[in-house]
């Protein structure tokens, strides 16, 4: 395992995430994969360990691709100030649209700090001459329905049942891992893509339940999708969240399931050749209840 990239490497960071895994599934001969951990089963030349925002990665070569936080990719370059940069592909997300005016503080903080961060790496690229890129992906899943889906699995795996509120109809474009890796790859050779920051859809547009209906056809066949009624849901939801994978399920994330946040591709499928798959699974495979 190394502990520094060499000058002629393209640096990966984020590697063990979603992405960054997918980047690594066709990774070059000469990309550099930093984490702050080395995720079962990596494949990379190279791998470095190490946290983003306090350890020293010297990196003397032109690419940087940027699959982790974005915070953490400009703590990097302040630190580092890498010399001979010329290009950065980094990811940000759809929720710098989606929650900034969330009724939850934390969630407004996160929207704030994601367009500080667009805005200051752009303005860091300009300062030295660095071409970026920035997309923006929405709700990835993987073949593993790893990520925020997860919760809903887990939940299923464990007592054969999920359940939602019946109004829980907003509208999703599920992105795969490995469509936004291809994204990430696609900006690094297309001219167009310089300098513009892109949305990342999925290629299918459903509604919140169909796509956990979808989600458990898949990963938790059998299991049942239970929609209540939303005042009983609501009564329920916070019994509900004490069970650590239904954690997250916050009042302004359960308010989200009945709003439509969709984006869209045409700028990325124009300039990246952006063209996801669509979601997997089939409903009728997740009996209703």
């Amino acid at each position: 395992m190394s502990t520094a990239a060499s000058s002629h490497d393209i640096l990966l960071l984020g590697a063990s995430g979603l992405v960054g895994r997918a980047v690594l599934a066709d990774a070059p001969e000469r990309m550099v994969a930093v984490s702050r951990s080395v995720h079962a089963g990596g494949r990379a030349p190279s791998w470095v360990v190490a946290d983003l925002y306090r350890d020293a990665i010297p990196f003397g070569g032109e690419t940087v691709l940027s699959a982790g936080p974005l915070d953490g990719l400009l703590a990097w370059l302040g630190r580092e100030n890498p010399r001979g940069l010329k290009r950065i592909v980094a990811l940000s997300s759809t929720s710098v649209h989606t929650k900034q005016d969330s009724a939850d503080p934390q969630e407004r903080a996160l929207a704030a700090r994601l367009r500080d961060a667009e805005a200051l790496l752009i303005a860091w690229c300009a300062s030295r001459g660095v071409r970026w890129t920035l997309l923006r992906p929405t709700l990835i899943y993987d073949d593993a329905f790893a990520g925020a889906l997860g919760r809903f699995v887990a939940i299923a795996r464990r007592i054969g049942a999920v359940a939602l509120p019946s109004d829980a109809r907003g509208l999703r474009q599920p992105v795969h891992a490995a469509d936004v890796a291809g994204a990430m790859r696609a900006a690094l050779v297309r001219d167009a893509a310089r300098d513009h920051a892109y949305d990342l859809p999925g290629g299918e547009t459903l509604d919140y339940r169909r796509m956990v209906a979808r989600t458990l056809a898949v990963a938790a066949p059998g299991a049942r999708l239970l929609a209540l009624s939303p005042w009983l849901f609501a009564f329920a939801a916070p019994a509900a969240r004490r069970l650590p994978a239904l954690a997250a399920l916050t009042p302004e994330v359960l308010a989200r399931m009945r709003e439509d946040l969709v984006f869209d591709a045409g700028p990325a499928t124009r300039d990246l050749g952006h063209a996801p798959r669509r979601f997997p699974g089939a409903p009728a495979a997740a009996r209703p209840g």
